[in-house]
């Protein structure tokens, strides 16, 4: 199945008026944040050095988190009953690549077909048997512009075969 990006809604032609901030220390470890003078967000890691939040994320909006939480209950509940082996997560962290503990992305809403639901504080993709298959980003004023020109490459690279973005403002 080809790598599908589909939106409702395409984006207004003219930007919003908040633009997405880059976060200080992303991707970056402490080693270079410290040699390039940046603020290192707060890290939680695991017991193997993975992070489990990233630290820089921040609350949802009254706009957002509704949507994301619909969405992850409407996908937990039809799965709950369909499927023994189905991961529906939530904001939650992805780690991309073993042994680079700060490569993570964290999709609003992913579903992962063919693996166990569990107890994860983070879901590292070289551990599950797959990478998720669906990912639902919710667009907001500071995170559109990556969830629409950046992430469908990465998500694409990383083999999820659906990516899905939902414009509520309609920006």
């Amino acid at each position: 199945m080809p790598f599908v990006v589909s939106s409702p809604r395409e984006p207004a032609s003219h930007p919003p008026r908040v633009v997405a901030p880059v976060t200080a220390g992303a991707g970056l470890s402490r080693r270079h944040c410290k040699a390039l003078h940046v603020p290192v967000p707060p890290v939680h890691l695991d017991a193997d050095g993975y992070l489990v939040a990233d630290g820089a994320s921040l609350p949802q909006s009254e706009v957002q988190l509704p949507v994301i939480a619909y969405w992850h209950g409407a996908l937990y509940s039809h799965y709950r009953g369909l499927r023994r082996e189905v991961c529906v997560l939530g904001d939650h962290l992805v780690l991309v690549e073993k042994g680079v503990a700060t490569a993570a992305v964290v999709p609003d809403v992913l579903v992962a077909f063919g693996v166990s639901p569990g107890q994860r504080r983070s879901y590292k993709v070289w551990l599950e048997p797959k990478p998720p298959d669906f990912v639902l980003e919710v667009l907001s004023e500071k995170n559109w512009r990556t969830d629409v020109e950046h992430k469908p490459g990465l998500y694409e690279a990383l083999g999820v075969r659906e990516y899905w973005m939902f414009d509520p403002l309609g920006l």
